[in-house]
């Protein structure tokens, strides 16, 4: 009953029970990843780091692991090691995406292009992602900001206006 107990205890906190998971089964794909959305959700990004690429070390073909990984590139504004990430994931099978969750995916890779002044082809990522899931207001801002610098600049405020639908502030 005292190690059943101790996992119970454990389930107080995602961070408790995948901190305990990942020092039992070091080389769990799943709770290192785990562990590192915890991390990543609290702004602990190197940490959540070391959780992903050590997933990443065990599986390597995991493009959700990698996105993830990419996320805090951009959050710290690291957007060449994002679009390295990006390219990675393009150039894989896609593991962890599907039809629920692809357009995440090209939104943060067009907005990645976008921060890279690469506008030409963020354009069609973007479209891509926000095809499938309008209510993005990043996404629409950054392609505002593609199609106003590709001097489309119609298609630019109507990108803009739809992102204020959905963020007025």
């Amino acid at each position: 009953t005292y190690g059943c107990a101790l996992r119970v205890g454990q389930w107080a906190s995602s961070e408790a029970l995948y901190a305990a998971d990942a020092a039992a089964w070091p080389r769990s794909v799943k709770t290192r990843h785990q562990l590192g959305t915890v991390y990543h959700a609290q702004g602990r990004h190197e940490e959540a780091l070391r959780h992903y690429e050590a997933s990443l070390g065990i599986l390597d073909d995991n493009a959700l692991t990698d996105h993830c990984v990419a996320q805090i590139y951009i959050e710290t504004g690291r957007y060449s090691e994002a679009l390295t990430r990006f390219e990675k994931i393009m150039g894989g099978h896609g593991v962890g995406f599907s039809a629920f969750n692809l357009w995440m995916l090209y939104v943060d890779y067009g907005f990645t292009l976008v921060a890279l002044t690469r506008f030409e082809e963020a354009v069609p990522a973007l479209e891509y992602g926000l095809q499938r899931n309008t209510a993005v207001p990043h996404g629409l801002n950054a392609m505002g900001f593609a199609r106003a610098s590709l001097h489309q600049l119609q298609e630019a405020q109507d990108a803009f206006a739809k992102g204020l639908e959905y963020d007025p502030e």
